[in-house]
């Protein structure tokens, strides 16, 4: 739901049907949206592999050895 509010609020969706949740901010009251319309073509964001380095094995393992 957050991405569906962040396009809402950038104007690059539009709502199409609203569920019984209400967002509220100190400025504004938004619907919760059960249903958007992109107006245009937005990429999806994807979680890319990380590449095969020492570092990037050490962070994945959370630093310990694997035959410990």
């Amino acid at each position: 739901m957050p991405r569906a509010v962040n396009l809402l609020l950038a104007n690059k969706a539009e709502l199409v049907e609203a569920g019984d949740l209400i967002l509220r901010s100190a400025h504004f009251s938004l619907p919760g949206p059960l249903v958007i319309r992109l107006l245009h073509y937005i990429r999806v964001p994807r979680n890319l592999p990380m590449p095969l380095s020492r570092r990037a094995i050490l962070l994945r393992d959370g630093y310990t050895c694997q035959y410990c």
